[in-house]
């Protein structure tokens, strides 16, 4: 069921310009979604996105999503931060008015209640951001069916929109909040609808390091199943970091049955995943977690999916 995956780290993430007390690089991928020629990348530190061009070298540009400056000391950084953690590429068909891209804080406090949607232009870049969209409706229904979430994954395909909220050392499983794409799309983009429906499943994912792993982004693979990349952090909430004790990806079964486990040979804190051409090659993100450090961005291929 298991092999071990190497990496390839293909280029750091470093930015044309730095926001004010930061280096000019994003040190917390959280999201990666490919467009056409274009990766877009969501920090979890940040209150930008940073997109890079394949296969140019070049420095990355960022696009704004929030309003208000972030401090820049850490903890005070970290009590006020959106939180984007999930990344979501859009049907461009443009139905229900959405954007090309849905960025969605974690909701693991107050303040990150909130999603920002993207505009595209027809070659993938963006456009603008659009208003922020309050989701602390859907956000406390999901957690009084949970207990608690900290969202870090999702994924969208035709008709399905999945969100996970990540695992920890006192609550081990993962949950898979299942959403019909249309419903929860309308009830962004046309105010006053009634909530989505949803359906919940859980997975405890295997240990790792013997410490709880927990889903940190998705993609979907052709016939129903999720490629989920997974870290196994030394942490008991949904708020604190911890050590990365290692990292796996994994395939999912459209029952949300664990099919397929790679654990990576390094412990590489793997938060954004994107498939590249095919159900095999993909291209990932790293979150260092140390500011200093710039994250990443990674290829590998897998045995099969």
């Amino acid at each position: 069921m298991s092999s071990v995956l190497l990496l390839n780290r293909l280029r750091d993430l470093d930015l044309i310009a730095a926001t004010p007390g930061r280096a000019a690089h994003a040190s917390a991928a959280s999201g990666l979604v490919q467009i056409g020629d274009y990766l877009h990348v969501i920090m979890d530190d940040e209150a930008h996105l940073a997109s890079f061009r394949l296969g140019d070298p070049a420095p990355g540009r960022t696009w704004p999503m929030w309003v208000e400056a972030l401090p820049s000391d850490a903890p005070d950084r970290k009590a006020v931060k959106p939180d984007f953690e999930v990344l979501l590429a859009l049907s461009p068909s443009g139905r229900y008015g959405q954007a090309g891209l849905l960025a969605l804080g974690s909701g693991s406090t107050a303040r990150r209640e909130r999603a920002v949607g993207l505009k595209l232009g027809a070659d993938g870049d963006i456009v603008s951001a659009c208003a922020p969209i309050d989701m602390a409706a859907l956000y406390r229904a999901m957690r009084n069916a949970a207990g608690e979430i900290n969202l870090e994954a999702g994924g969208v395909t035709r008709d399905q929109m999945l969100l996970i909220s990540r695992a920890h050392e006192l609550r081990p499983a993962n949950h898979l909040f299942r959403f019909s794409a249309a419903d929860l799309l309308r009830w962004l983009y046309e105010p006053g609808r009634p909530l989505p429906s949803f359906s919940l499943d859980v997975l405890v994912l295997p240990k790792l390091g013997n410490v709880v792993a927990g889903i940190t982004d998705a993609a979907a693979l052709s016939g129903g199943a999720w490629l989920v990349s997974a870290v196994a952090e030394a942490t008991d909430d949904s708020y604190h970091d911890g050590a990365c004790a290692g990292a796996a990806l994994a395939v999912i079964s459209s029952a949300g049955e664990l099919k397929s486990w790679w654990p990576l040979a390094e412990p590489i804190k793997v938060e954004g995943i994107c498939l590249h051409g095919t159900n095999r090659d993909l291209l990932l993100v790293n979150d260092p977690d140390d500011a200093e450090i710039p994250a990443g961005l990674y290829a590998a291929r897998l045995p099969f999916a």
